[in-house]
């Protein structure tokens, strides 16, 4: 896998996931550059290990210096955070949806990842329509970990382009 695709990869999940970079030229708050998680109306405290600052009425998390720090790519541990936010996911209002006894209903009902030795894809099912495939990879050069890294990115694209164009 190219490294500048692991980086752009990477850096899409991390934004996915509301992390923020902090460039050592533009450090506002932060104490140090890098990747942070905030967390809003949390409460600042100090896990032994890592570094937490609260601010603003909330707590920041330093994840990691650098994009090539970041281990999507190579860590399912890293990526399952990735993958449970995308299965929580309401798209609901880019899908067709119809009057059933007063109420709206709406084909949509959930992003799914099916996640195999080799690889694995990630569909949207639906209610009334076959499940709609997003992403899938299964390629031979690349380990499960590796695989899973390229669905999560191109089910992160779809969802971007999809907010972007409103319809499915």
């Amino acid at each position: 896998m190219k490294e500048n695709k692991i980086i752009e990869g990477s850096k899409l999940i991390a934004e996915y996931l509301g992390w923020k970079y902090v460039p050592s030229n533009d450090l506002g708050n932060f104490p140090k550059p890098g990747w942070w998680e905030y967390f809003e109306n949390k409460l600042y405290y100090h896990k032994s290990g890592m570094t937490r600052v609260g601010m603003n009425g909330g707590t920041a998390n330093f994840i990691c210096r650098n994009h090539h720090e970041l281990r999507f790519y190579n860590s399912m541990d890293a990526l399952l955070p990735a993958i449970e936010k995308l299965e929580k996911e309401d798209l609901k209002e880019y899908v067709y949806s119809w009057e059933s006894q007063g109420e709206t209903r709406y084909n949509f009902m959930n992003i799914s990842f099916t996640l195999y030795s080799k690889g694995g894809y990630s569909e949207i099912e639906l209610e009334l329509d076959p499940p709609y495939e997003i992403s899938s990879s299964f390629e031979k050069d690349l380990n499960w970990t590796q695989n899973t890294f390229n669905v999560v990115v191109n089910t992160i694209k779809f969802i971007k382009e999809l907010r972007d164009e409103k319809e499915i």
